[in-house]
């Protein structure tokens, strides 16, 4: 990603993949940093629908 994109930029991620789902299957996705704190600079939308991930700067 480049240093100047937009805040609020949205990039599509890929989704992760869960080979004996159901019953254990993704629950949701979140971002952490080195020190398993929650990340706040960036944030991340996952639509149940459309089965999108994206990043958010």
């Amino acid at each position: 990603m480049a240093e100047n994109v937009p805040i609020g930029h949205r990039i599509p991620l890929e989704i992760a993949v869960d080979l004996d789902s159901p019953p254990y299957g993704i629950v949701s996705y979140r971002l952490v940093t080195y020190d398993n704190h929650e990340q706040n600079q960036f944030s991340i939308i996952y639509d149940n629908q459309s089965r999108e991930l994206e990043l958010i700067v």
